[in-house]
C-alpha cells in the first residue's frame, strides 16, 4: 500500500505547464456543464453530461496540453527512441510483425532471454525445449490476444517516454512544477497531521505518534534530482548500446533486449521500482497541470483531491494490508462499503464491480482524501476567495473541480472489473457523504444526491468515532 501511493506521488514530477495556459477547468465548467440536469439529483451527470466527447474532457484536453508541450523537449538520442516506438505501437495494433522477428532473432542467440520476454508479454509458459520458430510463431499466435500485466506496461511507458521525459526534467517548466508541487504538499501535511492528532480512535489506540512520526519521517514525494538524472541517462546509454549488440552482427537496437534490460533493473535493485513512474507518462500524471492555477478552489478540488487520494492510500488500511500501520488502522469497511454499494444501485451502476469489498481501500481513500482535502481549503481559502465564474460560488466551485477532473467513458464511469468503483459512483459517493456539498448547492433532504446518503463515514477527524472494530488487537513489539 506505502509503495503504491509513493509510486504515484513519483508522478508529480513529470507532468508540464506554463503560466500563460489556458485555465481547462475554468473553461469546461464555462461551457461543458449540463444546466438541465440538478446538481442535487445526479452531479456527476451536471458536470459530465451523456454527449460530451472523450476529446472534450478534462483529462482528455490536459493530456493534449501536456504531450504539445512535452513534445518539445526531443531527446538527442531521438533515434533509439522512435524505433521503440515502432515495437510499442504493435502493443496497440495488435500486429507483432516487428516483434516476432525481433523475438527470432534474439532466440538464436539467447534463448532464455527469448523464453522470459515471451512468457512476460502473454502470461503463457514457453518452454527452452522448443525451436526458435516454435517460440516465434506461438507468440506470435497468443501476443494479440494477452492482456500485460501493471509491470509490463511500466516497462512500455518508460521505452516510449523515458527519453524525452529526461529532457525535460531539466527545463525550467520541469522546476517550477517541482516547487509548486512540494509547497502544496508540505501545507497539506499540516492538515493530515491536525486531523491524526484530532482523531479519537487513533488516541484511543495508542496509535497517533505513530502516524505522527509515520507522516514525518516516511512519507515524501519522490523528486527528479539531479543525481537520479544523470543515473536515467546512464540507464538510457546503456539500454541503447547493450540492445545494439546482444544480436551477433547487427547495429539496430533489439526492443526484446532493450525491455528486458529495463525490467532486470527492477529485479536487481539497480534502480528502485518506483522511479519507473518519474520517466513513463501516465495520464494520471497530467492532473498536475493544474498546480499552476491561481484559484485555490480550483487546486484544491483539481490537484488537491489527487495527492490526498494518494496520501490516504498510506494511512487508510485494509484487510489484505500487512504494514505497521494496519494494527492501530480502525476497520472502516463497513461504512465505506455501505455507501459506495447504496450509491451504486440508486444511479445504476455495474454492482458487481463498483462499492466492493475489492474497491473498498480505494473508495475509502477516496473519502478520507475529499473531507480532508476540503477542510484545509476551508480554513485557508474559502472565505477569502471571489468566485470568477458567474453562477458558481467559491465552495461550489470546489466540488465542480474536483467531478470535471472525473468524466470519462460510460463503461469506467459506471464501473468495470478494477480496483476502483466507476468514477460515476464514487463522485455521487462522495458528495452523498459532504455536508459541505449539500449547504453549497442548497440541496433539499429528499432530493437523490442527499437522500442516498447511508449514514454518516467519517475516518479521521474530531468526528470520527471512539472505537471502531480493528484488524489486530496489538502491533508486534519487535517490528516497532
Amino acid at each position: 500500500m506505502f509503495g503504491f501511493s509513493v509510486f504515484l506521488l513519483s508522478l508529480l514530477a513529470t507532468t508540464t505547464a506554463c503560466n500563460d495556459t489556458e485555465d481547462v477547468v475554468k473553461t469546461f465548467l464555462q461551457t461543458k456543464i449540463d444546466r438541465n440536469v440538478d446538481p442535487c439529483s445526479d452531479f456527476y451527470a451536471h458536470v459530465c453530461p451523456v454527449n460530451l466527447l472523450i476529446a472534450e474532457t478534462v483529462p482528455s484536453l490536459l493530456s493534449q496540453f501536456y504531450i504539445r508541450e512535452a513534445k518539445k523537449f526531443q531527446s538527442e538520442r531521438g533515434e533509439f527512441t522512435e524505433l521503440m516506438q515502432e515495437y510499442i505501437d504493435e502493443f496497440s495494433s495488435r500486429s507483432f510483425r516487428k516483434t516476432v522477428n525481433d523475438l527470432l532473432e534474439v532466440c538464436d542467440v539467447d534463448k532464455s532471454k527469448a523464453v522470459d520476454f515471451a512468457s512476460t508479454i502473454t502470461q503463457e509458459s514457453f518452454y527452452m525445449n522448443k525451436t526458435c520458430e516454435e517460440i516465434s510463431y506461438e507468440f506470435g499466435i497468443l501476443a494479440p490476444n494477452a492482456t500485460l500485466t501493471y509491470e509490463a506496461r511500466r516497462i512500455l511507458k518508460v521505452l516510449k517516454n523515458g527519453r524525452r521525459e529526461i529532457e525535460f526534467s531539466k527545463s525550467e517548466l520541469a522546476q517550477l512544477l517541482n516547487k509548486n508541487e512540494k509547497k502544496f504538499f508540505e501545507i497539506f501535511k499540516d492538515e493530515v497531521r491536525n486531523t491524526f492528532s484530532e482523531t479519537p480512535w487513533l488516541n484511543y489506540r495508542n496509535g497517533t505518534d505513530f502516524y505522527l512520526d509515520f507522516l514525518k519521517n516516511r512519507l515524501s514525494l519522490l523528486e527528479k534530482s539531479q543525481e537520479v538524472i544523470r543515473a536515467w541517462e546512464m540507464v538510457f546509454e546503456k539500454l541503447k548500446v547493450s540492445s545494439q549488440h546482444c544480436k551477433p552482427n547487427n547495429t539496430i537496437p533489439s526492443f526484446v533486449c532493450a525491455f528486458k534490460e529495463l525490467e532486470n533493473l527492477t529485479k536487481d535493485g539497480a534502480r528502485p521500482a518506483s522511479e519507473f513512474g518519474m520517466f513513463g507518462l501516465d495520464l494520471n500524471a497530467v492532473n498536475y497541470i493544474l498546480t499552476l492555477t491561481d484559484n485555490m478552489a480550483r487546486l484544491y478540488g483539481g490537484y488537491g483531491n489527487v495527492i490526498g487520494h494518494e496520501m490516504m492510500h498510506t494511512f487508510y488500511s485494509s484487510a489484505g494490508d500487512t504494514d505497521l500501520l494496519k494494527y492501530y488502522f480502525t476497520n472502516s469497511s463497513q461504512c465505506v462499503t455501505k455507501q459506495f454499494a447504496a450509491t451504486c444501485k440508486e444511479f445504476g451502476g455495474n454492482c458487481i464491480f463498483s462499492g466492493t469489498a475489492t474497491t473498498e481501500e480505494e473508495d475509502g481513500s477516496d473519502l478520507a482524501a475529499i473531507r480532508l482535502v476540503y477542510s484545509d481549503f476551508e480554513k485557508r481559502h474559502l472565505h477569502n476567495e471571489k468566485s470568477d465564474i458567474e453562477g458558481i460560488t467559491t465552495a461550489q466551485m470546489y466540488f465542480y473541480s474536483f467531478a470535471s477532473t472525473t468524466c470519462t467513458d460510460i463503461v469506467e464511469a459506471l464501473g468495470m472489473d478494477d480496483v476502483h468503483s466507476g468514477w460515476k459512483i464514487r463522485v455521487n459517493a462522495l458528495m452523498s457523504q459532504m455536508d459541505e456539498f449539500k449547504e453549497a448547492f442548497q440541496c433539499a433532504g429528499d432530493s437523490r444526491m442527499i437522500r442516498s446518503k447511508v449514514e454518516h463515514c467519517s475516518i479521521f477527524g474530531s468526528d470520527a468515532p471512539q472505537t471502531r472494530k480493528h484488524f489486530n488487537s496489538a502491533p508486534p513489539t519487535e517490528n516497532i
